[in-house]
């Protein structure tokens, strides 16, 4: 079992430790800037590959226009974003050119990504290194997929989604991770996973009428808080060395299954699954 997070842990360390040393390298010599009109009414399909950046992404401020800022050293990246209009994708692109090549301004870089409010979206975005500040609230996102290597990671649904999400997907593999409000993307299910390292969960907003959330952790202190609202059911799978678990004083459990006391009156329902691992996990 140990070796289960050997491996991922080195590679994501050394990553983390790449994301501290060049915090205070912020010479940028280029810059990289476009705007997309989304005239289709199909499906906007969002492809976001970034090796290492402070990367925020956020609505756009119009109804169908995508918008993409990035600044950077020319001699340490490489940027692209790529629109196929026949196809209603973007590709958005800041690759390193070596990652063992540390010179002054090579280790900073800024992603400005707005994504358009009055479209259906479906993102899907791998960030290996940064600081990543994440707003969807008011998009129309059908399907986020966000994987994080390193770095700290916030995700937050200011407001509601726009569109009734299939599925959410957010795996991050070290670092400090907290997510806000998502009960506001509106999702059908939600897989969350997370590495090692400090995770906030928090389930508030406009949930949808039966949503289902499956949480697996690996190694660190969780906190869950889950919506007043909301009837609630909850699973818990205890990791054999899994030390402490606080629940809300008026939940009750059943059999294999804790329960929130509106849950039979109310009606939402929100069946949460949780895989604990190594550390604390502590539910409000």
């Amino acid at each position: 079992m140990v070796r289960r997070f050997v491996f991922p842990a080195l590679c994501c360390a050394f990553l983390l430790t790449y994301v501290q040393r060049s915090d205070a390298q912020k010479s940028h010599s280029g810059e990289f800037s476009k705007q997309f009109t989304i005239s289709s009414a199909s499906l906007f399909r969002v492809m976001v590959d970034i090796d290492a950046a402070e990367v925020r992404l956020v609505k756009s401020p119009v109804d169908r226009e995508a918008r993409v800022t990035m600044y950077y050293s020319e001699h340490g990246y490489q940027a692209s974003a790529d629109f196929d209009e026949k196809r209603n994708r973007l590709d958005i692109s800041l690759s390193k050119k070596s990652w063992w090549d540390a010179s002054d301004g090579d280790g900073h870089a800024e992603v400005l990504i707005e994504l358009p409010p009055a479209v259906e979206i479906d993102l899907d975005a791998e960030i290996k290194a940064g600081e990543i500040d994440v707003d969807l609230g008011g998009l129309g996102l059908v399907g986020l997929d966000l994987t994080t290597m390193a770095g700290q990671v916030l995700v937050d649904f200011s407001e509601p989604n726009a569109a009734a999400m299939d599925l959410l997907r957010i795996n991050t593999k070290v670092g400090e991770t907290e997510l806000l409000r998502l009960g506001n993307a509106r999702f059908k299910e939600a897989e969350i996973n997370g590495g090692i390292g400090e995770m906030r969960v928090d389930f508030r907003g406009a949930v949808l009428s039966n949503a289902s959330a499956h949480i697996d952790l690996d190694l660190g202190e969780t906190r869950l808080r889950l919506p007043d609202e909301v009837g609630v059911k909850m699973a818990v799978s205890k990791f054999l060395f899994f030390s402490h678990l606080e629940l809300p004083y008026d939940f009750e459990k059943s059999g294999r299954y804790y329960y929130s006391k509106n849950y039979d009156s109310s009606e939402n329902e929100l069946f949460v699954k949780v895989s604990p691992g190594m550390g604390g996990l502590r539910i409000d």
